[in-house]
């Protein structure tokens, strides 16, 4: 059922009534823009009901396509089929199944996601290209991101020859060509070449953009070039019916290619209007004023943004508290002191650092001291060897000649207590056939497993059946014992079922999920399990950008700490400052009720002064209540 559009604000029910065009969203922390969101798309899917096109909505996070996609289909679960809610690298993923050989690619490629994977790769460009020996491939590799998110290549305006050495476009072309043949892409290559296929084969890009009408683009702001290049070429010229949600305020990923000036360029690509939504729902009236007050201080905000405004009402002292410590073992123990006094539900606390060196410190002087802490963080890789084997196995099923591959189904394989096996062997038995998963299979079979490996023989070496792998696996970790001997078999059991789950409904269910699908979908998302509820949350600033919680700290408010000292070093009017300066705005939005900062004299040894931020927020810290041991 659509909800009452009759409870929005002005600006909200403009946005949500938006047809054709492009419109960008201004929206404040806070401000209801995923409701504002996912309610034009419901709108617009409710109003041409029966019609056969669809509604695209691009973000960057799994978690937030889930939640968007769960509202959507609350509203209108009839037209749920016509709406896709999915991340830019899933959407480049799919371009790339149906349409990557036109760029080299076959439609079961694996994603590469960790560097380490990666490294051969690269490695074996960088021989055939010449490339000074006294260069580290490691090294290399966050060049080579650089370059893909920023799209070089795609646009005359952008090249690469000013900023790499001579001989890198070789190393470039090579390191593409050598993962392409390999059957693989890694993450900044998912977009590049999606990019290309839509740039170049003008037929694709013309029946997605007849398929996917409406495009709509949640926290736009953190787009690279590279991104909003295949966007570009996504939609086409204007007119376009783009709709983005975006806040300049809140670009803390310039790191990674965001920048302030992409509002400034799609708002001129396609002519785009501008709705605002200044009000925040979340923040009490203390701290939007602190918000307010500090990010005013930014010269590169654009012109005509107003100022955030609360629908809460004021409320009573101790909402905004500031303290000062000695050291900062003194300020991290405060923590878990106040947390008590207070009697506040450590679920409903959250502990924010600019490092992660101060985060895990944070956790750490709170699980010391009796207060549960969580550390919240992306995690790319399982840690169970049951799971990363089972992971490993299925990827063999898709590169049987794969030694790489091989040699971590062998090292998982003996981490589950299983017999050591010989590589070299393996692939020696495997010469004839050129299939290292039945020669693994043949060696690995012992009276002991014989179930499994022959379930493996048939359900995966011979029918690719993932649904009967998996379930054999699991089956099979549970006669060893695993549930009961391993502390976090449990937990990660429920993440791989969650994410097979996710998956098979992209698809129509897990009985048409195929395992290559399978496999790139759990290459791109987090493997990190639920976080527990009874916990503080600890967090870097830019993990918790799009959360909220009632009670906020915020730990490390010095200079060198918070702005740090790289973007000291360049001034106070740098690019870097600034966005320290959105960092520190982004953290002080996250709260719902209370906000507490928190400054030592002394880091590491070294002394501080208090951050800039306090002082251009109109706080000064004092000596904290209590023990300040």
């Amino acid at each position: 059922m659509m909800a009452d559009l009759s409870t929005l604000n002005p600006n909200q029910r403009a946005a949500v009534e938006w047809n054709e065009g492009a419109l960008v969203v201004l929206a404040g922390p806070g401000s209801g823009k995923t409701f504002v969101l996912t309610n034009r798309i419901a709108r617009i899917l409710q109003q041409s009901a029966g019609s056969h096109f669809r509604v695209l909505g691009l973000t960057f996070t799994n978690k937030a396509a889930r939640e968007m996609d769960e509202r959507v289909g609350a509203l209108v679960p009839a037209e749920r089929s016509r709406v896709l809610l999915t991340t830019f690298h899933s959407f480049a993923a799919e371009i790339l199944r149906q349409h990557g050989k036109l760029v080299g690619l076959r439609p079961d490629f694996l994603i590469v996601p960790n560097d380490p994977d990666r490294l051969p790769y690269l490695a074996q460009a960088m021989q055939e290209t010449g490339v000074p020996p006294q260069i580290e491939a490691r090294g290399l590799l966050n060049l080579v991101d650089h370059v893909l998110q920023q799209g070089y290549g795609h646009d005359p305006r952008r090249t690469s020859s000013s900023a790499t050495p001579e001989w890198f476009p070789a190393l470039l072309d090579a390191y593409r060509r050598i993962v392409l043949a390999a059957g693989s892409a890694d993450f900044a290559l998912l977009v590049w070449l999606a990019h290309q296929v839509l740039a170049t084969r003008p037929a694709v890009a013309k029946q997605l953009r007849s398929l996917y009408r409406f495009v709509c683009v949640d926290e736009f702001q953190d787009t690279n070039f590279g991104q909003y290049a295949f966007l570009r070429a996504l939609v086409g010229p204007k007119p376009a019916n783009l709709f983005v949600v975006a806040d300049d305020d809140q670009v803390i990923y310039q790191w990674n290619g965001a920048s302030p000036q992409r509002l400034a360029a799609v708002r001129d690509d396609y002519d785009a209007g501008v709705i605002q939504l200044p009000q925040t729902y979340r923040c009490p009236a203390e701290v939007v004023a602190l918000a307010n007050q500090l990010i005013a201080h930014n010269r590169s905000r654009s012109a005509d943004k107003l100022p955030l405004v609360t629908s809460k009402v004021a409320t009573t002292p101790g909402v905004v508290r500031a303290y000062s410590f000695r050291t900062v073992d003194d300020e991290l123990a405060w923590l878990a002191y106040d947390i008590k006094l207070t009697g506040r539900s450590p679920g409903d606390c959250c502990v924010l650092a600019r490092s992660n060196k101060l985060r895990d410190a944070a956790a750490a002087a709170l699980n010391a001291t009796g207060v549960k802490a969580h550390v919240l963080q992306r995690q790319n890789d399982f840690s169970t060897p049951a799971f990363r084997w089972l992971q490993a196995i299925l990827r063999l099923a898709q590169a049987r000649q794969s030694t790489a591959v091989l040699g971590k189904v062998c090292a998982y394989w003996t981490e589950l207590g299983q017999p050591e096996l010989d590589v070299t062997i393996i692939e020696g038995a495997a010469a004839l056939d050129a299939d290292h998963l039945r020669a693994w299979l043949r060696a690995a079979r012992t009276d002991a497993n014989a179930m499994v490996v022959d379930v493996l023989a048939d359900a995966l070496a011979d029918r690719l059946s993932l649904r009967e792998t998996v379930d054999a696996a699991l089956a099979w970790f549970k006669a060893l014992g695993l549930p009961a001997n391993v502390p976090e078999f449990n937990d990660e059991e429920k993440v791989w079922k969650s994410l097979q789950a996710e998956a098979g409904r992209n698809v129509g269910g897990i009985a048409k999920l195929s395992i290559h699908r399978f496999l790139q979908q759990l290459d791109i998302e987090s493997k990190a399990p639920p976080p527990p509820t009874n916990a503080v949350t600890c967090l870097t600033v830019h993990s918790a950008k799009g959360l909220e919680f009632p009670n906020v700290y915020i730990v490390g408010m010095a200079e060198d700490e918070f702005p740090s000292f790289f973007a000291r070093r360049e001034g106070p009017d740098s690019r870097q400052m600034e966005e320290e300066r959105r960092n520190c705005f982004v953290a002080v939005t996250r709260a719902q009720a209370t906000l507490t900062l928190t400054v030592a004299a002394y880091y590491g040894g070294w002394e501080r002064v208090p951050s800039r931020f306090l002082a251009e927020m109109g706080v000064a810290s004092v000596a904290p209540p209590g023990p300040s041991t």
